[in-house]
């Protein structure tokens, strides 16, 4: 997997290979932060000595002349695999990952932002995650609803479906909800990315890419 890059003015151009590409490792699931620094996750290794194949989270900053050298995002990273980026107006930063101490085959994650340093990722607990797989978390800018996939759930339609919650009074999660039929299929449904203004939620589907009304997504979930 390679990242690539285009640019809109009036009309797309053509797509081009971002200059971070590393040959031979992948790059994806890119997610920008509020400041415009680009998050994404690669394979590639930490450094020479190295040994452990996992996808980590990396990111570059955006400069007057292209961008920053790459960094490992060390302060969230383990020794297994961390994926699927969504970053709130806050920069707090969402993410699945496999390690070791979790509910399930993956969970989701929460990094904490605060004076310029991501804190020790925490578990978003039982209410999202299972014993199954969850991942590709989407969280709304204002962090006030969150939408994700899992597969081999019991009320699971296809080989992924995609979940919400939104907080209760208190700030805590609510229990996750399946979305049903007016989302999920018996095909994939995965990638959820809610746009800037929080009014829509993209996602990807073995159909094609969708976008629904985030009315319609509070309306499930209430």
């Amino acid at each position: 997997m390679v990242l690539y890059v285009t640019r809109y003015d009036s009309t797309w151009n053509t797509p081009g290979q971002v200059p971070f590409t590393e040959a031979g490792y992948s790059q994806a699931d890119p997610a920008f932060g509020p400041d415009g620094t680009l998050y994404f996750i690669s394979n590639r290794p930490k450094d020479a000595t190295d040994t452990i194949v996992d996808f980590d989270i990396w990111f570059v900053s955006p400069q007057a002349e292209g961008w920053s050298p790459i960094q490992n995002l060390a302060a969230v990273n383990s020794d297994s695999n961390e994926y699927y980026i969504s970053i709130a107006h806050n920069s707090n930063l969402y993410f699945a990952s496999s390690r070791v101490g979790g509910l399930g085959q993956e969970d989701i994650y929460v990094s904490e932002y605060s004076e310029g340093n991501y804190g020790e990722p925490r578990n978003l607990g039982p209410a999202i995650n299972s014993e199954k797989s969850e991942y590709d978390p989407g969280i709304s800018p204002q962090e006030d609803a969150l939408v994700f996939a899992s597969s081999k759930r019991n009320d699971t339609f296809g080989g992924a479906d995609l979940y919400g919650a939104i907080r209760d009074e208190h700030g805590d999660w609510k229990s996750a909800v399946h979305f049903g039929p007016a989302v999920n299929t018996d095909a994939r449904e995965f990638c959820p990315y809610f746009t800037r203004d929080g009014d829509y939620f993209f996602f990807s589907s073995q159909r094609d890419v969708k976008w629904i009304g985030i009315e319609a997504v509070r309306a499930a979930l209430r």
